[in-house]
């Protein structure tokens, strides 16, 4: 991949309940069910982007849920939520581990949004690369790339059948 990500495509989540954008030349790999959402760079040791939604309704009587609400237990207490301008809000956290004897280091998004005082969206961005990548100028791009589409990407702003 170019130093610089230029070329990319737009990806509409469950018909648009979210819309965010990939590198052009990323594949999808639609293998782990309708739920998750697989994009990666067809080149052996890509890294891979995973996406998620869930719908949450709050489990208790409230007059307005927050959106701090919906990251609570997300990562750890030392994450800080980072608030955007369009009402979002969203934790990252790093996590490491080991697959195939591989060490593999998994950055994580997560972004929600309050959709009604009871209803809330969380989008569960990850992108795992092998540990020894993670200096190259190529994933620092990535990561990059992929904190700005984050903080960019479009939820629905109503309900959809209830959810």
């Amino acid at each position: 991949m170019s130093e610089e990500i230029s070329k990319v495509k737009e990806i509409l989540y469950k018909n648009g309940l979210i819309t965010f954008y990939i590198p052009s030349n990323w594949v999808e790999d639609l293998t782990e069910g309708d739920d998750v959402r697989v994009f990666y760079e067809d080149v052996p040791a890509s890294g891979t982007l995973r996406v998620r939604v869930l719908s949450l309704i709050s489990p208790e009587k409230k007059d307005k849920l927050e959106v701090n609400e919906v990251l609570e237990g997300v990562g750890s207490s030392n994450n800080d939520i980072i608030f955007l301008q369009n009402g979002n809000a969203y934790k990252h956290y790093v996590q490491k581990a080991i697959d195939s004897g591989q060490e593999i280091t998994i950055y994580y998004w997560s972004l929600a949004q309050v959709v009604d005082p009871t209803h809330a969206r969380l989008a569960n961005f990850s992108y795992t690369i092998l540990s020894t990548q993670n200096s190259s100028s190529m994933v620092q791009n990535e990561l990059s790339f992929i904190k700005n589409q984050v903080e960019s990407a479009q939820f629905y702003r109503e309900l959809i059948n209830g959810i």
